[in-house]
């Protein structure tokens, strides 16, 4: 079973780029528009944040890039 605290915290943007390997927040907001990136829930007027198993379960759903042939 997950830990209920694990699946309620919420994250920053520093992390959330520090975890996914994205560049910068430009590519992390294409993707939302894509409609394949989590998007971020309102934390106070001025700031939002990413739910944590979401982020995970994003980085989860990416397939692995392989530098060898061994797929074909």
């Amino acid at each position: 079973m997950e830990d209920k605290a694990n699946t309620a915290r919420l994250i920053r943007l520093p992390e959330v780029l520090a975890m996914t390997g994205l560049r910068n927040r430009q590519d992390l907001y294409l993707g939302m528009k894509k409609g394949g990136f989590p998007t971020p829930v309102k934390i106070s007027s001025r700031a939002v944040a990413w739910r944590l198993n979401e982020i995970q379960d994003w980085i989860e759903s990416r397939p692995l890039a392989r530098g060898s042939k061994e797929n074909e």
